[in-house]
């Protein structure tokens, strides 16, 4: 039905529903920074979508993916923002990136303060062993 549902398994209650536009979900992850408050959503239809998990609203979309959104976690993972070669660097875990994977074969960083992406790296995999690893091809 193209939402994203909460439920509390122990009262089998649903007490939580995201309303998705026309795509269904494809991939969720939750903040490691505030209590989990922030949820990030991967489309079937090319789009992330950051959502606050307090209040049920959309906080803003993202949508430079040309194909579905396979992939999406929190990161530590920041672009230099003085630098033109796509080249990131470990930063301490503030979570504020958004790191994306598509069928579109690239890999995106997003930076979720600014709203802007700050990186794309083409013909790219995204792997996640417990959002540990990044890997990009060339």
């Amino acid at each position: 039905d193209k939402t994203i549902r909460f439920w509390d398994i122990k009262d089998d209650k649903e007490f939580q529903v995201f309303k998705e536009s026309k795509w269904g979900i494809n991939c969720i992850q939750f903040s490691p920074f505030n209590g989990g408050r922030y949820l990030c959503s991967g489309s079937h239809g090319k789009i992330i979508d950051l959502w606050d998990m307090e209040t049920s609203k959309l906080l803003n979309s993202f949508n430079e993916h040309t194909n579905s959104v396979r992939s999406v976690e929190f990161s530590s993972l920041q672009s230099d923002s003085n630098n033109n070669s796509n080249s990131i660097g470990v930063i301490g875990g503030s979570g504020y990136t958004i790191c994306s994977g598509s069928s579109d074969k690239t890999v995106r960083l997003w930076d979720v303060e600014t709203i802007k992406q700050t990186i794309i790296f083409r013909e790219a995999l995204l792997f996640k062993k417990k959002g540990l690893k990044l890997a990009i091809t060339d």
